[in-house]
């Protein structure tokens, strides 16, 4: 049976998620952060019709075995999380999940349905693509530190505030610098990282400057087309490939696997 998570039920299954993913990756995650399971207790508190995310459960034989999180899109449903508890792995947990997924986003009029499998899950990917997945793109996942010249940073920091407010409650949280270069969104995660998803942060001295001005122990964790590396001063930890099928075409592809 597929439902709806439950609020009693969201620590023991977000727990799930570190067996799962490499711990150099897993520390670049929401999933690594110690109020993870505070922010998706806060995400069930909306109502379903006013919220873009969603949570479903499996359950089995009064146990729950795994987990979907589901973000709906103006054009298609993104599948963020499938988690099966290791106890329930090749018994169809997944693929019910998934299946799940494909009526979720034909109710809602989507097309297509995306998500984004680390190189690290090769076993994942290869189940996806057997089922009609195709790769749009490769997103790398680097690591690195601030570049710090001299000089006094010319720059401006919007929302720290609110964002620590809610770094208080989560264990992430994200802000905003402004920089004669531009405006960055900078995301915090744990007491660890920063994280940048624009690579044209990298360049921006003034960015770097004043995110050592803030807090000079935190590294930088950048996302990153694959077509734009190598960058310099940062390492590769993992990646992500983009993939995509339509709605319909998953449809029949899990239905002739039953």
């Amino acid at each position: 049976m597929i439902r709806h998570l439950k609020q009693s039920e969201v620590e023991l299954v977000t727990g799930w998620n570190s067996g799962w993913i490499p711990s150099a990756t897993f520390a670049l995650t929401v999933y690594g952060c110690r109020g993870y399971a505070a922010y998706v207790h806060a995400l069930l508190e909306l109502p379903e019709a006013l919220s873009n995310v969603l949570f479903f459960a499996y359950e089995s034989e009064g146990s729950v075995q795994g987990y979907a999180e589901w973000r709906i899109g103006r054009d298609s449903a993104l599948l963020n999380t499938i988690c099966v508890h290791p106890d329930a792995r090749n018994r169809g947990t997944g693929r019910g999940l998934l299946r799940h997924g494909v009526e979720l986003a034909r109710g809602r009029g989507r097309g297509s349905i995306v998500l984004d499998v680390l190189r690290s899950n090769a076993r994942a990917r290869q189940w996806y693509e057997r089922l009609g997945f195709a790769p749009e793109g490769e997103t790398l996942w680097l690591r690195g530190r601030c570049q710090v010249g001299l000089g006094r940073p010319e720059a401006q920091v919007l929302d720290l505030p609110q964002a620590d407010a809610a770094h208080n409650l989560f264990g992430f949280s994200s802000f905003r610098i402004s920089t004669p270069r531009g405006e960055h969104v900078v995301g915090r995660l744990g007491e660890k990282y920063f994280r940048l998803t624009d690579t044209s942060a990298v360049d921006d001295t003034d960015l770097h400057a004043a995110l050592a001005a803030l807090d000079p122990v935190r590294e930088l964790f950048l996302l990153a087309p694959a077509r734009l590396t190598p960058v310099a001063g940062f390492e590769v930890v993992d990646s992500t490939t983009r993939l995509r099928v339509d709605t319909s075409a998953l449809g029949d592809a899990l239905a002739g696997s039953l």
